[in-house]
């Protein structure tokens, strides 16, 4: 709550005010996770369907994937939220991957 002194004459007056912003969404605001997954997994499945590893073409495919997938999920409309989209090509020989990212904003 916010309080506001006001001076009227000899008096103060005191305005006690409510805040206005939310914490939480609206029910109908909340984060659709299960339409962006199904969203990333359509696009997956159609970008990798028969690509082989050449890491020019994968570069490219990295980037123009998180374009169409950050496209897609911007059409949904979903307030209150900021989507971050990242992506890793990499060749499969049997080695592991360690990814680490951070945000700030």
């Amino acid at each position: 709550m916010a309080t506001e002194v006001e001076q009227r004459g000899d008096a103060n007056v005191i305005y006690v005010v409510e805040n206005t912003y939310r914490m939480k969404p609206e029910d109908d605001e909340k984060f659709a996770q299960h339409q962006v997954k199904k969203i990333i997994k359509e696009c997956l499945e159609r970008r990798f369907k028969g690509v082989s590893w050449e890491e020019k073409k994968c570069k490219e495919l990295a980037v123009t994937l998180c374009d169409e997938i950050k496209g897609k999920v911007k059409e949904l409309k979903i307030p209150r939220y900021k989507c971050v989209f990242q992506s890793v090509v990499g060749e499969v020989k049997g080695q592991g991957a360690y990814v680490t990212s951070r945000c700030l904003w």
